[in-house]
């Protein structure tokens, strides 16, 4: 019997916080099995918590309400201006991006792109004399 199972199992004991455990554990290893998700993603919604569900839904198990609670969890985590960081990083994709399904792939490329964005956003901010040095570098050549 392995975690799925035993998780299912559990669930159906009514030990469903267990079973949500047993789940996300799978999942540090197996974070690309979309199927353990999707349970993991109905167990955090039969419990009322709709932005778990969208977390570990994200990928399609989700309705989009569910998707804009967790949205909504993530930008006032951290600041709004570092939405999609949060989000990449609270959905716990570990798997090589060439085995993921294509969907999945161009999900997880655009909120690292739209990282990226935020990570530059903050650097300019951060170190104005920098961006300013880079215009003149850019300016002169």
């Amino acid at each position: 019997m392995d975690a799925v199972d035993r998780a299912v199992a559990d669930a159906a004991a009514g030990r469903t916080q267990l079973a949500r455990r047993r789940l996300q554990g799978y999942l540090v290893d197996r974070s690309d099995d979309l199927d353990a998700r999707a349970l993991l993603a109905g167990l955090y919604r039969a419990d009322g918590h709709r932005d778990e569900a969208g977390r570990w839904g994200w990928f399609g198990a989700a309705d989009p309400e569910e998707v804009a609670a967790y949205e909504h969890q993530c930008a006032h985590r951290m600041t709004p201006s570092w939405t999609a960081t949060s989000i990449l990083r609270g959905l716990r994709w570990r798997a090589p991006l060439e085995d993921a399904p294509p969907h999945v792939r161009e999900a997880l490329q655009d909120l690292a792109r739209r990282s990226a964005e935020e990570s530059a956003r903050w650097e300019r901010a951060a170190h104005p004399l920098r961006t300013v040095l880079e215009r003149l570098r850019r300016w002169w050549r």
